[in-house]
C-alpha cells in the first residue's frame, strides 16, 4: 500500500476514535462533541458502553419486546408483520451474547461504522479519486451527526448501509475478476437486505439481481451461471413473501406502508373533513398514523389470536408494540384513506413531496412546513439552513454520476449501480414518507459522497488542464 494510503488511512482512524470518544448524543438528528469536565471519565463512560440508547432498543418500533426476543423467538418472528425478520434476529442475538449488551452492541457498532468509513474512500479511490479528495470526504461523512447517532442506537440504517456498500464493492469486483463467487456474494447482500428492512422491496431486489446478471453476462458470457447464481438467493425473498401473503394477506414487507404514507396527506384537513361526511374515507383520518394499538382498537375489533407478539398492546417497557395484529387492517384501512386523500387534493400532495425533499436534504428529523412564525421559531438556524446546503449536493453528486454513467466505458456498471440506489432511496424517502428522510439517507451516503469526491476531483483535473494550456500558450 503506497505511503499516501497509508496516511490516509491513519487520519480517518485517527478522526474517527476521537470524535466517538468524545460524542455526546442527544436525539436523533441532534448531537455535540464535549470538550469540557473530565475528559478521561467521558472516553470511558463511551468505551464501557455507557453512551449507548438503550432507549432504542426499548422502545424502538421496529424491534419486538426484548422478553419475546429472548424467550419466543422463533414464533415472534414467525408472526413478525411490522418488518422483515433479520434485523430483530441480529438483536436477538445480540442479547444473547455474555457480557452487558449496550458495550458489545456499542462496539459492533463502531466495528460496523469503521467498515462502512473504510470501505467508502476505497470506493472513492476506485472510481478515480485522489487520496487527499478521498480523505476529507470520508472524513466530512463520518462527522455527520445522523452517522454518529446510528452507530450508537440499535437501528437498522448502519448495517443496511454496510450491506449496501458491500454489495456494490463485490458486484464490482465480480465485474474487475469474472468471478462468479464475488457476484454470488453481492446477490446474497443485497438478498439480505430486503429480509432486514421493508424499505428495499421484492421489485427493487429482482431489478438489481437481474441487472447483476446481465452486467456480468455481457462482459464475460456464462448467462446462465450467473443468472443461476443470482436467483438461488433471491429464492429465500420469495419464499418470505409468500409466507407474509399466506399468513397475513400482505404483498409488502411491512404492514406499516399505509401508515406512512398517511404522512403525505398532512394540510388536507378540509379534504379529510369533506371525504368523511360523504363516507369517503374511515374515522381514522382524524388520529395519529402511528397511535397505540389501545387507540385502533376502538374502531377495528380482532379476534385475539394466542400469540403474544400479536395480541400484547404494550412492550414490557410500556411502549407500544406496533407488531399488534390490528396494525394489519389499520394499515390497509390507512392505505384506502391516503390514496383518497392524494386522489382529490394532488397539489397538497406535492407540496408534502417538496417537504419531504426538504426535509431529505437535511440531518434533522421532522422539519414539518407550518406557519412561517411557528416554523422559524420551533427550528433552530443551523437546522434550517442544512436542508438548503444539502439539495445542491445532492444534486450535483447524482447529475455527475448520471454524467459519468453516459459517458460510458469500464465503470459504467458501477457508476449504474450508484445511481440507480440514489434515485430509489429518494424516491422512496419523498414519495411515500417525510419524517425520517435523513435517516433513509444514511443507506446512500457513500455513494453520494463518493460522487461528490469524484466531481471535485473532475473539477481540479479540468483546472489543471486549463492551467497547463494557459502556461503552454505562454
Amino acid at each position: 500500500m503506497p505511503s499516501r494510503h497509508r496516511a490516509a488511512l491513519s487520519a480517518i482512524l485517527l478522526v474517527f476514535a476521537a470524535s466517538r470518544l468524545l460524542f455526546a448524543p442527544m436525539s436523533l438528528g441532534t448531537s455535540t462533541f464535549r470538550f469540557g469536565g473530565h475528559v478521561m471519565q467521558r472516553m470511558a463512560d463511551a468505551l464501557a458502553g455507557r453512551e449507548f440508547d438503550r432507549a432504542s432498543v426499548d422502545n424502538g418500533m421496529p424491534l419486538l419486546d426484548e422478553r419475546l426476543l429472548r424467550e419466543d423467538l422463533s414464533r415472534s418472528l414467525w408472526y413478525l408483520h411490522a418488518q422483515p425478520p433479520l434485523f430483530n434476529l441480529f438483536v436477538a442475538g445480540m442479547l444473547r451474547l455474555p457480557g452487558d449488551f449496550s458495550r458489545n452492541y456499542q462496539w459492533l457498532n463502531w466495528a460496523m461504522g469503521l467498515f462502512l468509513y473504510l470501505f467508502t474512500y476505497l470506493l472513492l479511490v476506485r472510481i478515480g479519486c485522489g487520496w487527499s479528495v478521498a480523505t476529507v470526504a470520508v472524513c466530512i461523512f463520518m462527522l455527520l451527526p445522523n452517522a454518529m447517532w446510528l452507530e450508537n442506537a440499535a437501528y437498522y440504517g448502519l448495517p443496511l448501509a454496510c450491506l449496501l456498500l458491500g454489495a456494490t464493492l463485490a458486484f464490482d469486483r465480480s465485474l474487475l475478476r469474472g468471478s462468479l463467487g464475488w457476484l454470488a456474494l453481492a446477490a446474497l447482500l443485497v438478498v439480505t437486505m430486503v429480509l432486514t428492512r421493508a424499505f428495499f422491496t421484492l421489485f427493487w431486489c429482482a431489478l438489481l439481481l437481474g441487472f447483476f446478471a446481465w452486467a456480468f453476462s455481457r462482459k464475460y458470457g456464462r448467462r446462465g451461471r450467473a443468472v443461476t447464481v443470482v436467483a438461488l438467493p433471491f429464492l429465500l425473498v420469495i419464499a418470505f413473501q409468500v409466507k407474509q401473503y399466506i399468513v397475513f394477506g400482505q404483498l409488502l414487507g411491512s404492514s406499516w406502508f399505509g401508515c406512512n404514507l398517511f404522512t403525505m396527506t398532512a394540510g388536507m384537513q378540509p379534504e379529510k373533513a369533506a371525504a368523511l361526511a360523504a363516507g369517503k374515507v374511515s374515522p381514522l383520518v382524524n388520529e395519529y398514523r402511528n397511535a397505540d394499538p389501545e387507540t385502533y382498537l376502538r374502531y377495528v375489533h380482532v379476534t385475539p389470536a394466542g400469540i403474544p407478539a400479536l395480541d400484547e398492546t404494550r412492550k414490557s417497557t410500556g411502549q407500544p408494540n406496533f407488531n399488534h395484529q390490528i396494525y394489519l387492517p389499520i394499515g390497509r384501512i390507512y392505505l384506502h384513506d391516503s390514496l383518497y386523500l392524494i386522489a382529490h387534493a394532488p397539489h397538497k400532495y406535492l407540496l408534502n413531496v417538496v417537504n419531504s425533499v426538504y426535509v431529505f436534504s437535511g440531518y434533522q428529523i421532522g422539519l414539518y412546513f407550518e406557519r412561517p412564525s411557528v416554523f422559524l421559531a420551533r427550528w433552530r438556524w443551523y437546522e434550517l439552513l442544512a436542508p438548503l446546503i444539502g439539495f445542491p449536493l445532492i444534486a450535483l453528486a447524482l447529475g455527475h454520476g448520471l454524467r459519468r454513467l453516459r459517458a460510458g466505458g469500464a465503470d459504467a456498471p458501477l457508476f449504474a449501480l450508484m445511481a440507480f440506489n440514489v434515485v430509489y432511496v429518494i424516491l422512496v424517502s419523498c414519495l411515500f414518507e417525510k419524517s425520517e428522510g435523513p435517516v433513509y439517507r444514511q443507506q446512500i451516503e457513500p455513494y453520494l459522497w463518493a460522487l461528490l469526491g469524484s466531481a471535485v476531483t473532475a473539477r481540479l483535473a479540468a483546472r489543471g488542464q486549463v492551467a497547463a494550456a494557459r502556461g503552454g500558450s505562454t
